[in-house]
């Protein structure tokens, strides 16, 4: 069963897609913010990283950036940011392009 950390702060969005993810069977990690989340990824087997930008405690997109100088886990980053310039710095960031089958 794959793990799915959830990093989102707005708890209606989190609970719904941790509802959604459960019924389809992954082990799911929920956390209201950076701090919770790195304490989650550091102690469970993580398969993917879904992670909200605008967060209380920081940047998903600094938290990425830091994260990917040690691991190429697959990230989704998840946010109301809607302009061109927001998705280019996502995938600089290192949020995820490849096709998961």
């Amino acid at each position: 069963m794959s793990g799915i950390l959830i990093i989102e702060d707005e708890e209606s969005v989190r609970r719904g897609m941790e509802f959604t993810l459960r019924k389809e069977g992954y082990s799911i990690y929920p956390a209201g913010n950076l701090r919770e989340g790195t304490r989650i990824y550091e102690n469970n087997t993580v398969d993917l990283i879904i992670c909200d930008i605008n967060l209380p405690d920081g940047s998903g997109l600094d938290w990425v950036r830091k994260l990917r100088k040690s691991s190429e886990i697959p990230v989704i980053f998840l946010t109301a940011l809607d302009q061109e310039a927001d998705q280019v710095t996502g995938y600089e960031t290192g949020a995820d392009r490849r096709r998961m089958d």
